[in-house]
């Protein structure tokens, strides 16, 4: 009977330990401070913009098949127009978006200068690309 009326009072066990104290709650009317952003903290940029995207020059020019990340590459099926390496294209997805050179175009494991319409073409790419994303090409 002991116990239990010492536990009833609030009393502790030898040992245990104390809950922690719970935060004042703010004052009726008082104002909360608030902090003002540090000044020597810059706003970082992290979109890029090329001339020829603010002008509206670019045109798709196929579609991603495949990606291989072990190898950092895409297939890219090639619909109205040509990709030749050292094109600027941009890619464009649901999570995509990034502009890359094309360094290099490969078509049936040989590496080729200007990719045709029809043609399946792999290229190096930079980030990571899904099937279905749009490549377009940069005037």
């Amino acid at each position: 009977a002991t116990r239990k009326a010492a536990r009833a009072k609030g009393a502790r066990k030898a040992g245990s330990r104390a809950k922690s104290a719970r935060k004042a709650a703010p004052k009726k009317g008082a104002v909360a401070a608030v902090s003002a952003p540090s000044a020597a903290l810059p706003i970082a940029r992290t979109t890029q913009t090329l001339p020829s995207v603010v002008a509206g020059r670019s045109s798709e020019v196929g579609i991603v098949t495949h990606y291989y990340p072990h190898v950092e590459a895409a297939v890219v099926a090639v619909g109205p127009g040509e990709l030749r390496a050292g094109d600027t294209v941009h890619f464009r997805g649901h999570t995509t978006d990034f502009y890359q050179t094309l360094d290099r175009l490969e078509y049936d494991h040989k590496p080729i200068e200007v990719a045709k319409p029809g043609q399946q073409v792999g290229v190096h790419v930079s980030q990571r690309v899904r099937e279905g994303d749009i490549v377009k090409l940069i005037a």
